[in-house]
């Protein structure tokens, strides 16, 4: 009878467990496999997290948030960016970023074929050019050497891109 009742407990403290261990699976936060804001793969070197009116969204790249805030004219906020070379998360205000390199990650080549099979060139991809997050300004400046680009902070991206697509002629809202 003894043994009857210490394999009840156990047996009710395993499925205890089984139990909690699923609720954990079902209701924790995990990031999705494809961004939310144009629907690219999320690679884990880029991946970044933003935040329209408190609604966490997942991104490919930072670029990509960017271009949804200037493009909508909401606040969007970057929460958190990842570092190219040691995927560790960022604060977006303290990362490195280089734009322009040619390590572009989320885009798809720049010639591409219409309906007509006719190769046309794209004009305009929301994830371009490239923005690529860095820890620290030395990480980002070796990262330049070898693949271009210019270094700079998360304030001059957002006002640059604001003034690209204000400007006659600025890229279209899609």
């Amino acid at each position: 009878m003894k043994s009857r009742t210490i394999f009840a407990a156990v047996f009710g403290i395993a499925l205890l467990g089984a139990i909690a261990v699923g609720a954990w699976y079902v209701l924790v936060d995990r990031p999705p496999a494809d961004c939310q804001i144009c629907g690219r793969p999320i690679h884990t070197t880029m991946d970044t997290v933003a935040e329209e009116n408190g609604k966490k969204l997942y991104a490919c790249c930072p670029r990509c948030a960017i271009t949804l805030a200037v493009q909508t004219g909401r606040h969007v906020r970057l929460v958190q960016v990842t570092d190219f070379d040691t995927r560790k998360a960022l604060d977006p205000a303290k990362a490195y970023y280089v734009e322009g390199s040619q390590v572009n990650v989320c885009s798809s080549p720049q010639m591409m074929p219409g309906q007509e099979r006719v190769p046309y060139e794209r004009t305009f991809d929301r994830c371009s050019p490239s923005v690529i997050a860095f820890a620290t300004e030395d990480e980002a400046r070796a990262f330049i050497i070898k693949n271009g680009g210019a270094l700079k902070r998360l304030d001059q991206l957002m006002q640059e891109e604001a003034a690209r697509t204000a400007e006659p002629g600025g890229q279209p809202r899609d």
